[in-house]
């Protein structure tokens, strides 16, 4: 294994519980994003997405429908050339169980 890629785990190693405390947060957010009752849940997660973006420096904007749920982040600085696509699916279905009949 390389040194890079050595310094690149152990930092995240270092850094697991704070990224599992992140996670954490993020799931506590109920955004059901196919009942209406958890619209304001959708916009908060969508907005806490968009605060992590920027707190690396990226800015985002962030939507929540009632259909998918998508939040964008793009360089602040720079507009040309290598971009990062980040895709976080933070919409979640409810808890109720479907009617389902097993044959």
């Amino acid at each position: 294994m390389s040194g890079t890629v050595k310094a690149v785990l152990a930092n995240v190693d270092a850094g697991l519980d704070q990224s599992l405390e992140r996670l954490y947060e993020l799931l506590r957010i109920k955004s059901i994003s196919t009942d209406p009752a958890y619209e304001d849940e959708c916009q908060r997660a969508a907005g806490w997405i968009v605060g992590q973006l920027r707190g690396y420096r990226l800015c985002g904007r962030g939507a929540c429908r009632a259909g998918p749920s998508d939040s964008l982040g793009q360089d602040e600085e720079e507009q040309v050339g290598p971009h990062l696509l980040f895709y976080a699916h933070y919409d979640v279905q409810p808890v109720d169980p479907l009617n389902f009949v097993a044959q």
